[in-house]
Parts: structure tokens; C-alpha cells; sequence
């Protein structure tokens, strides 16, 4: 009952699913047993951000800079707040003081900070960057009339637009307003595989499998006719150094796609490990769910992996190597 970490954690998964008054509930909690801990104030100032509450954002977050002088955690998401509130030249101010500290781990912050201002001063401004910088802080009602204004006045860049705003919508699980952003994308360009991938995926998550597979087996037929021919010649030139050195090439396709268009970059085969991680990641994703394996979905079919994923990556990978090297079968540590 003294312990304040699992009301935060539990807090942000509610937040994350937009359950903002559990959420902030299980903050207050989180405060009300240690007063001194950052990450609860830190945590509560994120969702008032996220909810436009940017007072009540801000003072939290001053809080969490008393506790933290030296951790640019409080500083950044301060800056953040101001900027969301188009009160640039505080954003400014404070992004400018964190130049000036000796704080590690700046350099990111600073940036991101300079991409997303940049991005939006750009004369005409640059939709699909300023888009994908909202997705990834979650901020999907921004990302959202960004990309639908892109999409109007930039029709060029339509698809990729597109694309941005079904990942918005899948992301916040509007399966229906994903599924008709996808098909806009199709019908525009049929031969789309992000399309297909992506549309797998919002199958899946509805517990759709045959039909996520049939969209699986398009993007991957659609992936076999088409591959970049820079990327085919670096792909050979790479074996060709690796294997005159004397040691074996291992190709290691991404999670849940075929290995198969990774197979057809090389014309000889001899002496290439290929490691498909189709199987393990579809059989693993099927038992539990994608969010389990992935932090987000950006290649359509999936995405960065969490711990977990990353772990059963390296296996996958490392019982690849095993079996073709030294007909080895992997032991696991519990």
C-alpha cells in the first residue's frame, strides 16, 4: 500500500487508452503516498497536456523541476506545454535554458525541437514531418488536422498523408476511420504494400485472421514484383565484401513479413543465413495481442518491438544461427 510505482504505472496505461479520469485518479494516489516522487507528478502533467488542461500541466510540471533540478525531463515537457499552446516564445525560453544546463541527454530534446519548429515555419510547411512529430507524441488531434490539411492542399504527397492518418487512427483503436483511410489509399494506388500491411493489421486486431492473411499474402505478392534497385546492389555489395573475408552473411527479414522478397535481392544463396521472423511473430502475436511485441505500427505489418519483442527477435535470429551453423538447437534462460 506504500508503494506509489504501480498506481503510475497503472495510471499510464489508462491514460494511453484515453481513460483520463481513472488515470488522473490513480496519479493523485500515486501523489498522495510519496509527494517527493517526480514521476507522478511528471505522468499527471503529460495527461493534462494531453487533455489541453495546459495550467494544471504546468504546475505539475514545475513540481517535477523542484524535485529533479537536473534532469531535463520536467524542462522538456515544460517547453512542450508552451509550445502546444503556440506560446512560442516561451517554448523558446525554456528549450534555450536547456541548452545552457548540464543536463544529459539534451542534445536529443533540443533536436526534436528545432525539427518540429522548422517543420512549421517551412513556407509551404512540411506537412508529412510535422504529421508524423504529433503522431509520435501522441498528440493525434494535431497530427490529424495537419495531415487532413495536407491532404487537400498538397495532393501530390497524398498517399503518404494518408498512410500518417490511418496510423493515427489505428493507434487510437477507430478501426472503422482506419479501414477508410486505407482504402482511400488503395483505391489512389493499388499497388500500395504499406496499404495491404497496414490494412492486415487493423484485421488482426479485430481478430479477423483469414482476412489479415489474405491481406498479408497481398503486400508480400505485391513486395516480390517491385524492390529498390539501390537497395539490391548495396545488399550484394555488402555479401560480396562479407564473404570474401570468409565469414557467413546473416539476412534477417523484419517481424511478421516473408522472407521471401529478402531472398530474391540475391541471386546466389550459398553461404547466406536467412532468418524469417514471419512465423515466430504471427504465432506470438496471435496469442497474446500486437501491443505485447510492438510499441508502434510504423511499417504497416509492424513496428519497433518492445522488450519483449526484442527478445524473442534476438532468439529467433540466434536459433537461426544455431541450426544452420552447428545444427544446434537454442537453450533458453528463464
Amino acid at each position: 500500500a506504500d508503494n506509489c510505482w504501480p498506481y503510475i504505472g497503472l495510471g499510464c496505461c489508462y491514460r494511453d487508452q484515453g481513460e483520463y479520469e481513472t488515470a488522473e485518479d490513480l496519479f493523485r494516489k500515486a501523489i498522495a503516498i510519496d509527494e517527493s516522487n517526480s514521476a507522478a507528478y511528471f505522468e499527471l502533467g503529460k495527461l493534462y497536456n494531453r487533455i489541453e488542461s495546459y495550467q494544471m500541466a504546468e504546475d505539475m510540471l514545475r513540481k517535477v523541476i523542484a524535485l529533479e533540478p537536473k534532469k531535463i525531463e520536467g524542462y522538456s515537457q515544460l517547453g512542450w506545454n508552451y509550445y502546444d499552446q503556440k506560446k512560442y516564445e516561451e517554448a523558446d525560453k525554456v528549450f534555450a535554458g536547456i541548452a545552457g544546463m548540464d543536463i544529459e541527454h539534451k542534445e536529443v530534446e533540443l533536436q526534436l525541437y528545432e525539427k518540429f519548429k522548422n517543420a512549421i515555419q517551412t513556407i509551404p510547411p512540411d506537412y508529412d514531418e510535422l504529421g508524423e512529430m504529433y503522431r509520435a507524441r501522441k498528440k493525434y488531434r494535431q497530427a490529424a488536422n495537419v495531415l487532413k490539411q495536407a491532404i487537400i492542399k498538397d495532393s501530390d504527397n497524398k498517399e503518404s498523408y494518408l498512410g500518417l492518418l490511418a496510423l493515427c487512427y489505428y493507434e487510437q483503436n477507430l478501426i472503422n476511420q482506419a479501414i477508410e483511410t486505407i482504402r482511400k489509399i488503395i483505391s489512389e494506388n493499388p499497388t500500395n504494400d504499406y496499404a495491404y500491411s497496414l490494412l492486415a493489421n487493423v484485421h488482426m486486431r479485430k481478430q479477423e485472421s483469414k482476412l489479415a492473411e489474405s491481406y498479408f499474402r497481398k503486400a508480400n505478392a505485391l513486395r516480390l514484383e517491385k524492390y529498390n534497385p539501390m537497395t539490391r546492389r548495396n545488399y550484394r555489395k555488402l555479401k560480396d565484401i562479407v564473404l570474401q573475408r570468409g565469414i557467413k552473411l546473416v539476412c534477417v527479414q523484419y517481424p511478421m513479413r516473408s522472407v521471401d522478397s529478402l531472398i530474391k535481392m540475391f541471386d546466389n544463396k550459398e553461404r547466406i543465413i536467412f532468418v524469417d521472423n514471419r512465423k515466430a511473430f504471427k504465432d506470438a502475436v496471435a496469442e497474446t495481442n500486437y501491443n505485447e511485441y510492438f510499441v508502434d505500427c510504423f511499417g504497416g505489418d509492424f513496428g519497433h518491438c518492445t522488450e519483449k519483442g526484442n527478445r524473442l527477435l534476438a532468439e529467433n535470429i540466434a536459433q537461426a544461427i544455431l541450426t544452420e551453423c552447428f545444427d544446434r538447437k537454442l537453450h533458453l534462460m528463464k
